[in-house]
């Protein structure tokens, strides 16, 4: 064998060498890459994203009956609270009793129910302001039990709670009331879901939370900021916001901040239009155009320290380009 021969066989076997461990080096490299994408989701206090390649389809979730015991329990839960809440409505005077304290008319109708349109309301306030004069603190009690019930349970309607607690009392009071309690609801809500339905909705609505996850991931930096925005703009409703956070692992701190602070715009409007309740006849009326300005105001408010920041540090890096682009221009 000549040398050239002996050479080249020594190079090709080399070369055999490197390729074997390059792909040793690739094969093992993957997990480590997805173990520091974790790492870096866990320093930030939040979980990697859930996505819709980790966990089984909707229908296949469904066939699994694994959500027959979360659903249970939240049913058991549901109407433990039910319960509690009738006790409490129970307690109002019958018709006879409140006739002969408030000298209620034969002909005149009483309405206690959920209100869904602003007529409804109109009747439900003149009926709970009679039970008022007599029964006041029966009534805060039955409107504070009914808003958490219907926050923690996901019913809508809850904004005509506010608008009859504005109807009833005084503004600065009750706005207070109600951003207290609607922050606890929300919270509850959040530990709710938390605890019990997590792997329900990612069984159910894998899409959506994975998109609410990747979302969130955008924005890991200014979580407060972002959930104040989301509470101010109607883009999610409000019982997605308080399901879909903790499943996406959103910080209960940030978000029982950002709850605090990005309610109450909406809240204290609310509650300014349960002063003039008898001058509203639709959902115009309440969301008028000084209305969604104030909100859209609220909404800038919240993006601006964001916004803030990445100016000041897109300023150095513009700096720093147009010094380099000089240099080399110049040499």
């Amino acid at each position: 064998m000549s040398i050239v021969d002996a050479a080249k066989q020594q190079i090709s076997s080399a070369v055999y060498t490197v390729k074997d461990k390059a792909s040793d080096i690739l094969t093992a490299a993957a997990p480590i890459n997805l173990k520091k994408q974790d790492l870096l989701d866990l320093e930030s206090g939040l979980p990697p994203s859930p996505s819709k390649s980790h966990g089984p389809s909707s229908w296949s979730y469904i066939a699994s009956f694994k959500w027959a015991r979360p659903v249970a329990v939240l049913v058991l839960l549901y109407c433990v609270a039910l319960l509690l809440l009738l006790n409490l409505f129970w307690q109002l005077p019958s018709r006879d009793t409140l006739s002969s304290k408030a000298h209620l008319q034969e002909d005149e109708e009483l309405l206690l129910k959920l209100p869904t349109n602003f007529q409804e309301a109109q009747a439900v306030k003149a009926t709970l302001a009679l039970y008022k004069e007599n029964y006041s603190g029966l009534v805060i009690a039955l409107l504070i039990c009914l808003y958490l019930f219907m926050q923690v349970f996901m019913i809508p309607g809850a904004m005509f709670i506010n608008v009859l607690a504005g109807s009833l009392y005084g503004l600065c009071g009750t706005f207070c009331v109600i951003a207290c309690v609607s922050t606890l609801g929300a919270g509850l809500n959040y530990w709710l879901a938390r605890l019990l339905v997590r792997e329900v909705l990612l069984g159910l609505f894998p899409g959506r939370i994975d998109a609410f996850g990747k979302t969130l991931q955008k924005h890991k930096q200014h979580l407060t900021n972002y959930m104040i925005f989301l509470r101010v703009t109607p883009f999610l409703p409000s019982w997605f916001i308080n399901t879909a956070s903790p499943v996406v692992g959103f910080p209960f701190r940030e978000y029982i901040m950002g709850t605090a602070v990005g309610l109450q715009p909406l809240n204290f409007i609310l509650v300014q239009a349960g002063q003039t309740l008898g001058q509203l006849n639709s959902y115009r009326d309440l969301y008028s155009f000084w209305n969604v300005s104030k909100l859209g105001i609220c909404a800038i408010l919240a993006v601006s320290p964001v916004l803030y920041q990445r100016f000041c540090t897109s300023i150095p890096r513009k700096r720093t380009s147009f010094r380099t682009l000089r240099r080399t221009s110049l040499s």
